[in-house]
C-alpha cells in the first residue's frame, strides 16, 4: 500500500511511490540508499522518469534491487496463457491448409489488440515468433528464400515476379495484407514491404508504403541521394520470401493474426505468449549514480530503458526481453555506463543503442567514457530491422565490451563508429547474419571511424550470410588492431578490409570446414582504385576518404595538437601526391599488416589486390583435414580436445603474441 511507510513489514505498492520516498531520504543521506523489491510480477510500468531530483552522488548511490528469492518482473503488453488457446472452428478451416487443422489453435484478443503492426510482435517462452510465411525457415533458423525471381517494374512502387513465383503466389489463398521480405533494393539491405495489390496477369506486385512505411534509415530515393530505389540497376539476383499468409501457417514458431475477427492463430502453441503493446519502462535524464540490480523488464514496443545526459548508471543481473521497439537500452551522452551479468534477449531491433557517450568538445582531450559492457548474454536480435545489431556504439573513448555471448543475430553483433581505444575482447559471437549479408559479426563503417580500437581474444563461429564476415573493417577504416582471435567457420572471410590502411591483423587462428573460405580478404573499391588500374584521374571520394583516414585531426595551432600527434604522428605526416604512391607516408599507399596468423583448411587470398593492400608475412597455412576438435561445441564448449589433429599443426613456427 502506497500509504505504508515502506518497510519490510509494511511495504509500498508501486515503484513510483518508492522513487518519491528516495527523494525525501536523499536530502540528508550520508550513505547509500537501497529500494528492495520482493519477488513478483508488478505488471505494467509506464515511462517512470528519473530526473536530477532522483539523482544519487558518488558518495550516495541509489540502488533499486531484487530482494530475496524469485524474480522481480515489470511486464508491459498482453500475456496470452497457453490454456487460453482453443481449437479452430469449422468456419475457420477455409483459412488454412487441410492437414494442419489439428495443429492450429486460436485465442480471442478482441478488446485487447486491434491490429499487429511491425512493432506488435508475438514472443513465446523460447523466443521471437514470426508471421506465417512461404517458404518456411531452414532448420538452423536462417531464411529459405528464392533467387533470381524478381525485377523492377516501377523503382518507387512495384516489382515484377519472375520464374516460378507467379505460380507460387497464385496458389496462395489470398494476397491481401501479404508482405514481401528480401534484398529488394540492395544486396545487403533486407526490407519488408506490405503488398497493396497484385496483378496475376502482369505479375506486378505494388507496395503500400503509406500504411506500412520503410522502417530502416534508407529512404526510397534515387541511388546516390541517401537511399535506394527498388531493385536498383535492375537487379534480378535478390532473395525474397512471402509472409502474413494464413494458408502458410504450417511450421513451429509461426502465427497469423486476423484483424477482422481479432483472433490470433498459432501453430502448435506451447507455453505462454506475450505481445508487446506498452511503451518505455524507465526514462533517465540527468539522474546520476542510479543502480538497478536483479530486475526484469518484459514486453515493449518502444525503447525499454531510455537514458540521456547522465553519469554512472548501472544495470547488473537484470533481464530485458521481448522488446520490439528501437532498443532494450538506448543512451545518449552517458558516461560511466555499466551493463553487467545481464540477459538481453528477444529484441527485434537493437539490444544496446549507445550513442555519443563523449561530447564533441571532449574528443580531442581523449576524455574516457567509462563504458563497460561485460559478462552479458545477447540472444535473438535484429529480426525486425535490417540494420540493427546486438550493440551499436558511437563516439566512445576507452569503452570495453568483454566476456559477453552474442547468439542468433539477424545482422551483426557489434557495430562501432567514431570510437577511440574501444576494446572488444573475450566475447563469443555465434550464429550471426542469419537473415542478411555483406556484413560482419563485428563491423565498423562509414563516416569517421577513429583509430586505436582493438578486437582481441574473441571466438567467432558459425557466421552466416552470403557474403558474411567475422570482422569487417569497411569504408576505409584505418588504424585498427585485430589479434588473438579464434575464427571457426566464420563466414566467407574471417577478416575483411575495404580500403583502409594502418590496420594490423596478427596472431589469429582461422579454422575452416565445408564451404567457408575463412582467410583474410582485402578489397578496395573507390578511392584506391587508381592504384590497381593506374588512373589517378579516376580517384573518387577524396574528401570522404581523407576524413576517414585522418579522422578530423586537430590543427597544429590547436591546444590538443600535441595530444593527437603523440598518439598518431602519421596523420600529420601524410603526403597527398599520387606520384608518391609506394612511399609509406603517401596517404594513397595502403599499408596493412597481415602477419603471424594460422589458417587451417584454406589458403590466404592470393591476388593482385591482396598484395597492394597488405604486407603479408610469416603466416602459416595448413590444408590439414582436421577432425572435430572441440569438446562439445553444441553446448558452447570450445575447448580443444587433447586428441585433436589441431595439435599436429606446427603453430610454433610462427610464434604467438
Amino acid at each position: 500500500d502506497d500509504s505504508n511507510p515502506g518497510t519490510a513489514e509494511r511495504p509500498f505498492a508501486t515503484f513510483a511511490r518508492a522513487k518519491e520516498a528516495v527523494r525525501e531520504l536523499k536530502a540528508n543521506a550520508t550513505k547509500d540508499i537501497k529500494v528492495a523489491f520482493k519477488a513478483g510480477n508488478y505488471g505494467a510500468l509506464d515511462n517512470l522518469t528519473f530526473t536530477s531530483e532522483d539523482s544519487g552522488t558518488e558518495d550516495v548511490t541509489i540502488t533499486y534491487c531484487a530482494y530475496g528469492d524469485g524474480d522481480v518482473i515489470f511486464s508491459n503488453g498482453i500475456i496470452v496463457p497457453e490454456e487460453d488457446f482453443e481449437p479452430i472452428a469449422e468456419s475457420d478451416k477455409y483459412l488454412f491448409k487441410e492437414g494442419n487443422y489439428d495443429s492450429i489453435k486460436k485465442v480471442n484478443l478482441n478488446g485487447k489488440l486491434d491490429e499487429m503492426t511491425y512493432n506488435n510482435v508475438l514472443f513465446s517462452e523460447t523466443g521471437v515468433c514470426y508471421e506465417a510465411r512461404y517458404p518456411n525457415k531452414n532448420a538452423d533458423g536462417t531464411d529459405n528464400s528464392f533467387d533470381n525471381c524478381t525485377t523492377t517494374h516501377d523503382p518507387f512502387a512495384s516489382i515484377e515476379l519472375l520464374a516460378m513465383l507467379p505460380n507460387i503466389v497464385g496458389s496462395f489463398r489470398t494476397t491481401e495484407r501479404m508482405k514481401v521480405t528480401g534484398f529488394l533494393r540492395t544486396g545487403w539491405l533486407v526490407d519488408t514491404f506490405l503488398v497493396k495489390s497484385y496483378d496475376p496477369e502482369t505479375h506486378i506486385l505494388t507496395f503500400d508504403f503509406e500504411n506500412y512505411p520503410i522502417i530502416n534509415e534508407y529512404p526510397l530515393t534515387e541511388a546516390g541521394q541517401g537511399g535506394y530505389p527498388l531493385m536498383y540497376e535492375g537487379r534480378t539476383d535478390d532473395t525474397v520470401f512471402f509472409s502474413n499468409l494464413s494458408d502458410q501457417l504450417d511450421h513451429d514458431g509461426e502465427y497469423w493474426f486476423d484483424p477482422d475477427t481479432k483472433y490470433l492463430y498459432v501453430y502448435k502453441p506451447s507455453g505462454d505468449y506475450q505481445i508487446g503493446t506498452g511503451g518505455t519502462f524507465i526514462s533517465i535524464d540527468e539522474a546520476n549514480y542510479l543502480r538497478f540490480i536483479g530486475i526484469s523488464f518484459s514486453g515493449s514496443i518502444s525503447t525499454a530503458i531510455d537514458i540521456q545526459n547522465t553519469n554512472n548508471p548501472e544495470f547488473d543481473q537484470c533481464t530485458i526481453q521481448n522488446i520490439s521497439g528501437e532498443a532494450a537500452i538506448k543512451t545518449s551522452y552517458v558516461l560511466g555506463l555499466n551493463i553487467t551479468n545481464s540477459e538481453i534477449v528477444n529484441c527485434t531491433r537493437y539490444c544496446l543503442l549507445l550513442d555519443k557517450a563523449i561530447h564533441s568538445k571532449d574528443i580531442y582531450p581523449l576524455k574516457q567514457s567509462g563504458t563497460v559492457i561485460e559478462n552479458n548474454l545477447f540472444k535473438s536480435f535484429g529480426s525486425g530491422d535490417p540494420w540493427a545489431n546486438g550493440i551499436e556504439i558511437t563516439r566512445d573513448i576507452g569503452g570495453r565490451i568483454s566476456n559477453n555471448v552474442f547468439e542468433d543475430g539477424a545482422h551483426g553483433a557489434v557495430r562501432y563508429n567514431d570510437c577511440i581505444d574501444l576494446i572488444i575482447e573475450y566475447n563469443i559471437f555465434d550464429r550471426m547474419m542469419m537473415t542478411t549479408a555483406d556484413f560482419g559479426a563485428v563491423y565498423t563503417w562509414n563516416s569517421v571511424t577513429y583509430r586505436s580500437n582493438i578486437i582481441r581474444y574473441n571466438m567467432f563461429c558459425n557466421i552466416m550470410g552470403s557474403p558474411g564476415y567475422g570482422i569487417y573493417l569497411d569504408d576505409n577504416t584505418s588504424g585498427q588492431e585485430v589479434y588473438g582471435n579464434l575464427f571457426y567457420n566464420a563466414g566467407d572471410h574471417a577478416v575483411t578490409l575495404n580500403g583502409g590502411r594502418d590496420n594490423i591483423i596478427h596472431d589469429n587462428i582461422v579454422i575452416n570446414t565445408d564451404d567457408h573460405n575463412g582467410d583474410f580478404l582485402m578489397y578496395n573499391p573507390g578511392a584506391y582504385r587508381f592504384i590497381i588500374d593506374g588512373n589517378p584521374e579516376d580517384f573518387g571520394p577524396g574528401e570522404a576518404f581523407y576524413d576517414r583516414i585522418v579522422n578530423y585531426k586537430p590543427s597544429e595551432d590547436s591546444e590538443w595538437y600535441e595530444t593527437w600527434y603523440a598518439r598518431w604522428p602519421q596523420i600529420y605526416n601524410y603526403t597527398f601526391d599520387p606520384a608518391d604512391v609506394g612511399d609509406v607516408n603517401c596517404i594513397f599507399t595502403t599499408v596493412n599488416y597481415i602477419k603471424n596468423n594460422t589458417i587451417i583448411g584454406s589458403d590466404i587470398t592470393d591476388d593482385e589486390i591482396y598484395y597492394l593492400l597488405a604486407d603479408a608475412e610469416n603466416n602459416l597455412e595448413s590444408s590439414l583435414d582436421i577432425n572435430l576438435y572441440f569438446e562439445d561445441p553444441t553446448h558452447g564448449d570450445y575447448r580443444i580436445r587433447d586428441d585433436a589433429d589441431f595439435f599436429k599443426i606446427p603453430i610454433e613456427q610462427i610464434g604467438r603474441y
